[in-house]
């Protein structure tokens, strides 16, 4: 109980000095850890047993430098919620892979994280404060979530842990880290990985493709056909393309064909079709799609639930679906036939 209640307080003295300070650390006994992850203005910790995976708390905020002082604004507190919107100071210091914070009553050293670790503690915060967090880091700390995400141990932690714990560990990702974590991995791999975003077995978000052309609303069409060649390369199809928001919400779809067509003067917001159809990230695969046969579409786009793009879904991999739902049905109703033979 004792490391416990050192381990809570420790939550008031998180805080970042520099941009050297972003990525994730470490801190506690080799029972119960701190996990802290830092970037930009945010910082982030989540307290939990690293034997039994027995998640604990976590907390987090904003922060702030005055004079030799690290102020942290606390914007949640699930150990303690009578610190949010309170503010706790520290003094830090950084040597190496090593980070001192230390308080009036305490002083605790916190190490760098691996990609493993690093994952797991991203996946503690919510789906809008891990976008935030995830868009702050730069490139190296970006692979690193990436990579810890792909690694074996970090399955292997997963299974270990309580239903509960890794519900919330896999609640719903952001889109762009969706996007990036799927992105290049063979259909094996990316199953995987989809089940340990948090998608449900059967959902859309197993099977669809993550490689979709976006383009923002406000592109004009002679620029549109520069993305399309930049990213097409690495896209599932060409022949659909995403126009979406600046937080990557979906606002339509445009053809190509149109693209190449339309007059200079026109932006893809102009030439997007509002009114297509999407598919919900957890929709059944096979109702998904029946709906891109049913529409007679090249492919529906697969969205979270606050309709950010996550990916595609082709008339290709709906066929294949739905011929493969079609032979299993067969198959079971052959299994229940009487037979015509004798006994």
């Amino acid at each position: 109980m004792k490391n416990i209640i050192t381990l809570l307080l420790l939550c008031a003295s998180l805080s970042i000095q520099s941009q050297n300070l972003e990525g994730a650390w470490q801190s506690g006994s080799d029972e119960n850890h701190i996990a802290m992850i830092v970037a930009g203005k945010f910082f982030s910790a989540a307290v939990y047993n690293k034997k039994t995976g027995a998640y604990i708390g976590t907390c987090g905020g904003s922060w702030r430098i005055e004079k030799n002082q690290f102020i942290e604004v606390h914007e949640f507190n699930t150990m303690h919620p009578e610190w949010i919107g309170t503010e706790q100071k520290s003094e830090v210091t950084l040597k190496g892979n090593k980070l001192t914070f230390k308080t009036k009553d305490k002083t605790e050293e916190f190490t760098r994280l691996d990609a493993v670790e690093s994952a797991l503690v991203w996946r503690l915060l919510g789906r809008d404060r891990a976008l935030e967090v995830f868009e702050e880091l730069d490139a190296r700390a970006q692979q690193q979530l990436l990579n810890g995400m792909r690694d074996q141990a970090f399955r292997e932690t997963l299974e270990s842990m309580d239903p509960d714990d890794r519900a919330r560990m896999l609640g719903e990702a952001p889109a762009t880290f969706v996007h990036r974590v799927l992105q290049g991995l063979s259909t094996r791999e990316r199953a995987m990985t989809a089940s340990l975003l948090g998608f449900p077995e059967g959902s859309v978000g197993r099977v669809m493709s993550p490689e979709v052309v976006t383009v923002h609303a406000d592109t004009p069409v002679p620029e549109i056909l520069n993305v399309v060649k930049r990213k097409g390369i690495d896209a599932e199809t060409i022949d659909i393309l995403a126009v979406v928001d600046r937080e990557r919400k979906m606002l339509g779809v445009m053809d190509l064909s149109h693209v190449v067509m339309a007059d200079d003067t026109l932006t893809a917001g102009d030439l997007a079709d509002r009114g297509a159809p999407s598919i919900a990230v957890t929709e059944n695969a096979e109702r998904a799609a029946r709906l891109v046969q049913e529409t007679n579409r090249l492919g529906l786009l697969v969205v979270d639930s606050e309709d950010r793009v996550l990916g595609v879904l082709t008339v290709d991999d709906a066929l294949e679906l739905i011929e493969k739902a079609d032979t299993e049905d067969v198959a079971r109703q052959a299994a229940t036939l009487p037979s015509s033979g004798h006994y």
